[in-house]
């Protein structure tokens, strides 16, 4: 897939995601239907003659958001590094020498990428997807480090403990503050309660 029709697959995405009637409840069959027709309508605007399936959309659509996910994550990681100074070329410059040398191959997807990071309905699909697997990755290791240690296990169950007893303490107290209230001025109706 050539970078016209790169392009041409991200604005289709982004067209079809962002528009609200058609996107609510939504199949996904349906979804890339009409992701396969905005992507030809584009691509005859440019002037290409381009005939795809919407598997083969699919495929390339996997390959790019995933490319242009780490892509992302690269550009973050050199944007929090020392930039002062720094033109947004040689950010990309950066970014890219990174994405390459994490063995992802060579960058190809510039125009799509500046295509996605500019549309908020990519952003907010990569940040959860994100979000879930960065949640599920914590979980699963803290989980891992609990099991393998046990004085973290002690701890828990101490801390169990510990506030069970606190509940019953506290419970006890607010017992002994009700036994000893007065009741004779109390009205019949407060003494129920």
């Amino acid at each position: 897939m050539d970078g016209y029709s790169k392009k041409n697959l991200a604005k289709a995405w982004v067209h079809i995601s962002e528009d609200r009637i058609k996107n609510n409840n939504q199949q996904l069959d349906v979804f890339w239907e009409l992701v396969l027709d905005a992507f030809h309508e584009f691509c005859q605007e440019d002037g290409e003659r381009v005939e795809r399936t919407v598997s083969s959309l699919k495929y390339h659509w996997s390959d790019m958001n995933r490319a242009c996910k780490v892509y992302g994550t690269c550009l973050k990681s050199v944007m929090q590094g020392p930039i002062s100074g720094i033109q947004q070329g040689n950010l990309n410059d950066a970014s890219k020498t990174m994405y390459e040398a994490r063995g992802k191959g060579k960058w190809s997807y510039k125009d799509a990428y500046e295509v996605l990071s500019a549309q908020q309905c990519w952003k907010i699909f990569h940040l959860d997807r994100m979000e879930k697997k960065k949640e599920e990755y914590v979980a699963e290791r803290d989980k891992k480090k609990e099991e393998s240690d046990p004085r973290i296990m002690e701890l828990r169950e101490r801390k169990i403990k510990a506030v069970v007893n606190l509940k019953a303490q506290f419970q006890a107290q607010n017992d002994q503050k009700v036994m000893a209230m007065d009741m004779s001025t109390l009205g019949d109706t407060q003494r129920i309660y």
